[in-house]
């Protein structure tokens, strides 16, 4: 048997051919034209139209709502499936077809059983002719058997197979995209993707495939035997198909078309759900949880929207199904009186007719439930095989271009004109011209926004030019193999991501993780990162977290070095590679990377020009274009834009000062020693304790009418009463059914319709039964007249059929849908409000956590909504057939139903392996999701290190787990159908065999036989048809489970509680008392120890200190990120564990060191600090923070989309937005961690000076590398291993000539 694991990663089974451009198959015809992409719901085209063309956009717009959903014709779903797999899918699909042929087969012996039972016939003679057709029911019931065992079991595994196979081709593709492609499909809509979509595409070609094969073949065959014993009579009954089957195509057509609506409209709530999770820390510093809340919930309406109407529109098709198949019964039995009356057939051949043809056509409707799935997993498919089919233009998979042996590393633009694809308004690049020597270092300076960084990024081939060359050794960049050229450059960017592995695996990853223990601790040491791994209690072998959470900015800053360092690059490309260092690790790193420089061709973009004096060549870049180019000497002496910048840093001083200064310097060749602590600028909190997870308390999360007084029989209201009394399970699926109590109306009156609705089968077996016996006893006038009496029964049932039927579909659906949807919003809403160490755990990841959005809470209904109204129906149909049994003939109902459990064995079997497989699925997808979601959220830094492959593996290996206990599973619920099919066909044989005994012996009569007998059969397919529904239910067991447990923990900070102080004045006085902390996730590494510190009301203080001594920390607890283990924070004299947690942080304003912007407009990233902000108000901030200008010049002004995380802005001014965003609301209380580091000296000083007028009145804690920023602050505090150790302003300090002191100097000696 193949697995997953058999496939290779490079090339598996069924590779998708590449095609010149996006080939996407769209009902059955090749749609060759590339698509425009859409950006939040419009065009990028029609973006860029002036504003005389809106009228136009307007009409187009409602043009495309109109748009038919697009879709991939069927058979291409299997494009997948490998030799062996076809092999199974085929047998499978055989089995399939022998499973629905059996079953008019069975009606052929039914009817001969039924004539064996005449008037006339002799009882001894009866009972043997029953005995020997009985026989003949076993043996079908063994190869129905047989036939559903193989079925089930190979339908599911080859659709594991095919579904793995597309998720590992669909993250492949993503990776291989260019930058252009991800700039405008955000992480979050194609990691959803993956989860939702790709689900639907394998429900499409697993056993919903058996199921509709074996319905078409029940339609076939029955169609068959009816013609062959009467064509006429078959005639009048396939007279009423073609309203069946419009019914099906109308079910089976709204179903797929609404779905794609549904997939589409998640899809963006998905990208939304994503980007708020991975920026949970600056939601939760702003108090965003509501307004994201809301965001998400919005973005949800549409897929609402759309499922009510597929539930009104399915129930309508269904019940009008219902009305022609019992409307016909009607027309059947009375043209088979006439038949009979005629002598042209017997009872039993009216019997086998009727039933047969019925099978026919109640298979159409049957077959309707898998042609939704199959038409959901068509429109589900496109938008995967669209990507799937892609090929970029800068192809990282491609094997075209040259791979030199060896090349000298000189570099040359000319003239390259670019702007990035996704503004193409905006132009960065102006015919810019370098040059760089082979083994020479050119410095890149100037202003944030100038163009330094999409330098980088046409190096890398992230895009290509517009226009002009970009030449290696005199041959083109797009001349050479993409991946060759990357591996032949090392880089470190501005912002470093690291991956959730150790640290050693980080730094290996350099090579593609084939690096030596020697080669990682050599980077190491290079980078001047390992004295603090080595102090750390698991060395290289800890884990970072999700993006290097757990470490500090500097910390993570040298493993990226050390990761660049490690593969020995020909080329170095350092952009801001120190910025987020201390003094002394910056001189000493700065050290290593000379060195590692030398005899490499090296490109430096740095705003601290201390770190570029010694370049080869410098050159100065304004608007795109070189205005300077020289040596730092030369530029000096030229008074130009660089003796500009220089003097904007103060580092044009007297030559006596820098003797004086020359002489202080004192050179350290070792390594400073770290502090023992990962200090991370972003980790998180622990978790609840079990108790507080298992107390309930997380009910009282927020809602839209928070304030309001508690309602009375609301979902909540009933929660709460339910769990005073223990009644509610925690993890049930019951629990879900109460979540719906808001809808009871609809429930009720679905509940109602239902159980009407399950009477109906055992009335039509009453009705059936009386027929048959009418058929077989009476004769002439009297045989007319009953005909015609019990037809009018066939046609009341089938009236109420239809408004049953109906009722319950659309009711219970309806109502499903809105427990989804709520389900949903509520599980968005616990996880905004979750503590930061939740979110640090491994299972809690961003991939993770999307995931349980995208498919948890619409799993859920599979036990819910339409489910409720099924099993209701079936109870219904049980209970009434068992006492028409019971009534009719004890002695056969109490026969049958000992048989009964052998049915139901076999329905448990089928579903807890379901269930047992969703659990085995939902913990390794978790995994694999982790490991998609990280790799497609980082996609700049895994091309960058080629590690496409790398995370491929990653990601098919975890993978292969579920597929290979998906094999076991596969044939578990293949033999639980296997039993229940064999039951169903033995307790007929039973019916008819024992029935004739008990006629035989005359304590029954053949009616009585014939009602216990149809009621129990009834009842039986009844409860049979729970296996239909099982793998649904199995997973929304495993996702009650997922999705209640986080219901309900609650965390010990928690946002939404309205307790707390929330004081009338404000005076901003913070203090620390003997505080002593260590972050959840290391709780045996100490970071504050002791620590103790005032800050009073009004006064600026600054924190100084190497990386990883707890500065940054100081601020989260402030933030009450985490809280104190020791000791106490207060803000003014009261412990801030005592107060509001809303109230705390609406009082701060907190600019990071790596910021973090969302995928909306610049305006909208400003006022996210202040929900409502007038634009006099968001323009003010951004003045004071000295980005309207670059702001004002964009096309687009304060409309302008950042993109994801910000990535269409350059560091300085996604930094500047930051402090924009802090401003804005005007906080009592200013946390500034590294605030200006990504800043060019000028936009630095006037920020600066911003900041210091912003600080004004206000108490003010800085976090600052830059000594030169906050010598005027109040106090200056040095911090060493988690304590205070000094404290005073800039002139007490450097008297005292300590901490500070030796800080200063470093500084002081690297800016000369």
């Amino acid at each position: 048997m193949a697995t997953i694991a058999d496939s290779d990663v490079s090339g598996g089974d069924a590779e998708l051919t590449p095609v010149p451009q996006p080939v996407v198959v769209v009902d059955g015809a090749i749609n060759e034209k590339p698509e425009a992409v859409e950006v939040d719901g419009t065009d990028q085209a029609d973006q860029e139209e002036d504003d005389g063309k809106k009228k136009k956009k307007k009409k187009k717009g409602k043009k495309d709502k109109k748009e038919k959903p697009k879709t991939v014709a069927y058979p291409l779903l299997f494009k997948f499936a490998g030799p062996l797999q076809l092999v199974l899918i085929l047998v499978a699909a055989v089995c399939s077809l022998a499973h629905g042929a059996l079953n008019p087969i069975m009606v052929i012996f039914m009817g001969d059983a039924i004539d064996k039972f005449g008037p006339d016939t002799d009882p001894d003679k009866m009972k043997s002719a029953v005995a020997k057709v009985a026989l003949k029911m076993v043996y079908v019931g063994i190869g129905a058997g047989a036939a559903a065992l193989l079925q089930n079991a190979l339908f599911m595994i080859t659709g594991e197979m095919q579904a793995s196979t597309m998720r590992r081709r669909y993250l492949k593709s993503v990776l291989r995209q260019d930058m252009g492609w991800h700039d405008v499909n955000e992480s979050g809509v194609l990691t959803a993707r993956i989860a939702s979509d790709i689900q639907k595409v394998q429900d499409a070609i697993s056993e919903k495939v058996g199921q509709f094969l074996q319905y078409t073949s029940m339609f076939i065959t029955g169609f068959i035997v009816g013609f062959c014993y009467d064509w006429k009579m078959s005639l009048v009954l396939t007279a009423c198909t073609p309203a069946l089957i419009v019914a099906g195509g109308i079910v089976g057509a709204v179903t797929g078309k609404m779905t794609a609506r549904v997939q589409n409209a998640y899809g963006a709530a998905g990208g939304v759900a994503g980007e708020v999770i991975s920026c949970i820390r600056t939601v939760s510093a702003f108090g965003g949880e509501r307004a994201e809340t809301d965001r998400y919930g919005s973005t949800l309406r549409a897929s609402l929207r759309a499922g009510l109407v597929q539930a009104h529109a399915q129930g309508l098709g269904f019940a009008f199904m219902f009305f022609v198949m019992f409307s016909s019964y009607a027309l059947a039995f009375w043209y088979g009186s006439v038949r009979v009356r005629s002598g042209a057939m017997t009872a039993g051949e009216v019997l086998i007719v009727f039933i047969a043809v019925l099978m026919g056509s109640a298979s159409i409707g049957q077959a309707a439930t898998p042609m939704g799935s199959m038409s959901a997993g068509r429109g589900a498919a496109y938008h995967i095989f669209k990507v799937i089919a892609r090929v970029p233009e800068i192809d990282s998979e491609s094997t075209d271009g040259v791979k030199p042996e060896t090349i000298e590393g000189r570099i040359e633009l000319k003239d390259i004109q670019f702007c990035y694809p996704s503004r193409p308004e905006a132009q960065i690049l102006r015919g810019l011209s370098l040059t760089v020597e082979p083994g020479k270092t050119l410095a890149l300076v100037g202003g944030s926004g100038c163009g330094k960084s999409t330098v980088i990024g046409l190096l890398e081939r992230f895009y290509n030019p517009i226009s002009g060359t970009i030449t290696l050794d005199g041959t083109e960049l797009n001349q050479f193999n993409i991946k060759w050229l990357r591996n032949q450059i090392g880089i470190v960017t501005q912002e470093p991501v690291l991956f959730a592995c150790s640290i050693a695996q980080n730094i290996a990853r350099g090579m593609h993780g084939e690096a030596t223990m020697k080669d990682i601790k050599r980077a190491a040491k290079a980078a001047n990162a390992h004295n603090f791994i080595k102090l750390i209690p698991s060395g290289y072998d800890t884990l970072v977290g999700e993006r290097g959470a757990q470490l500090s900015g500097g910390q993570k800053q040298r493993i990226a070095i050390a990761r660049a360092l490690i593969k020995d690059p020909k080329i170095l490309l350092l952009d801001e590679a120190t910025s987020a260092l201390d003094t002394e690790s910056e001189r000493i790193v700065q050290r290593a990377l000379e060195k590692a420089s030398a005899g490499r061709t090296t490109i430096v973009i740095a705003h601290r020009l201390t770190t570029i004096r010694k370049a080869d060549t410098i050159a100065v870049i304004d608007q795109g274009v070189v205005v300077e180019i020289g040596t730092h000497e030369s530029l000096v002496r030229e008074h130009g834009h660089y003796f500009q910048l220089l003097s904007k840093q103060g580092l044009i001083e007297e030559d006596e000062v820098k003797e004086q200064e020359q002489e202080q310097e004192q050179e350290q060749e070792e390594e400073p020693m770290e502090e023992l602590s990962l200090a991370p600028a972003s980790s998180g909190a622990l978790s609840a304790s079990s108790g507080a997870a298992e107390s309930g308390q997380g009910d009282d999360e927020y809602d839209d009418d928070e304030g309001a007084p508690p309602r009375r029989f609301t979902a909540r209201w009933w929660l709460r009463a339910l769990r005073k009394f223990s009644v509610l399970p925690p993890h049930s699926v019951f629990r879900a059914f109460w979540m719906n109590i808001p809808e009871w109306y609809w429930i009720i009156i679905a509940a109602v319709a239902a159980v009407g609705n399950g009477a109906v089968f055992p009335g039509f077996a009453l009705v059936l039964a009386k027929m048959t016996t009418i058929l077989l006893t009476k004769t002439g006038h009297e045989l007319k007249q009953e005909a015609r009496y019990y037809a009018g029964y066939f046609i009341a049932i089938a009236v109420g059929a239809f408004f049953t039927f109906y009722i319950y579909t659309a009711f219970s659906a309806t109502s499903g849908e809105i427990l989804t949807n709520r389900m949903r919003k509520k599980a968005f809403r616990s996880i905004t409000r979750q503590d930061m160490g939740w979110f640090d755990k491994p299972e809690n990841m961003t991939g993770v956590l999307t995931a349980t959005l995208a498919t948890d809470a619409t799993k859920v209904q599979g036990a819910t909504g339409q489910r409720l109204g099924t099993m209701l129906q079936i109870l219904s149909c049980i209970t009434a057939g068992l006492i028409i049994a019971l009534v009719s003939c004890w002695q056969l109902a109490l026969a049958v139903i000992a048989c009964v459990p052998a049915m139901i064995f076999g329905v448990y079997i089928e579903v807890n392996s379901n269930t047992g497989f969703a659990e085995k699925f939902k913990k390794a997808y978790s995994k694999s999701s982790t490991i998609m979601c990280e790799a497609v959220s980082n996609i700049k830094t895994v091309v960058t290190l080629t590690l496409e492959d790398v995370m491929l593996k990653e990601y098919v290996h975890e993978l292969a787990k579920p597929h290979r206990s998906g094999i076991k599973t596969g044939f578990l619920v293949g033999f639980g159908t296997c039993i229940s099919e064999f039951a169903f066909c033995s307790i007929n044989a039973l019916s008819y065999w024992y029935g004739s005994k008990l006629i035989t012996e005359g304590k029954a009569d053949f009616e009585k036989m014939m009602i216990a007998s149809m009621a129990v059969m009834f009842g039986a397919m009844a409860l049979g048809n729970i296996a239909s529904y099982s793998p649904d239910y199995g997973k929304a067991k495993v996702a009650c489970k997922q999705i209640f447990a986080l219901f309900d923990r609650h965390p010990l900070i928690d946002i939404v509680s309205d307790s707390g102080l929330k004081p009338a004045e404000v005076r901003g006085e913070i203090g620390f008392r003997k505080a002593r902390f260590s972050y959840p996730s290391r709780r045996h590494v100490p970071v504050l120890r002791g620590f103790d510190l005032t800050v009073p009301a009004g006064k600026t203080v600054a924190l100084v200190g190497s990386s990883g001594c707890g500065k940054s920390t100081c601020v989260a607890l402030l933030e009450r990120f985490y809280d104190v283990l020791g000791g106490e924070v207060t803000f003014d004299g009261t412990d801030v564990r005592q107060m509001n947690i809303g109230w705390l942080r609406g009082q701060i304003g907190l600019v990071s060191q790596e910021p973090t912007l969302f995928s909306t407009t610049i305006g909208d990233n400003i006022a996210y600090g202040k929900p409502g902000a007038t634009q006099d108000e968001i323009e003010a901030a951004a003045r004071a923070a000295n980005a309207h200008d670059f702001i004002a010049a964009l096309p687009q002004g304060y409309a302008t989309p950042v993109g994801e995380k910000g990535a269409q802005l350059s560091g300085g001014q996604k930094q500047r937005i930051a402090i924009a965003r802090a401003l804005v609301r005007n906080p009592r209380v200013l946390l500034l961690d590294e605030a200006t580091s990504a800043l060019d000296a000028e936009s630095e000083r006037v920020v600066q000076d911003a900041l210091d007028r912003a600080s004004a009145g206000r108490t003010t804690i800085v976090i600052a590398h830059r000594l030169s920023t906050i010598r005027n602050a109040d106090i200056i505090v040095g911090v060493e291993k988690g304590v205070v150790v000094e404290q005073g302003t800039h002139h007490e300090l450097m008297a005292r000539r300590g901490l500070y002191y030796r800080l200063a100097s470093d500084q002081q000696q690297a800016a000369h």
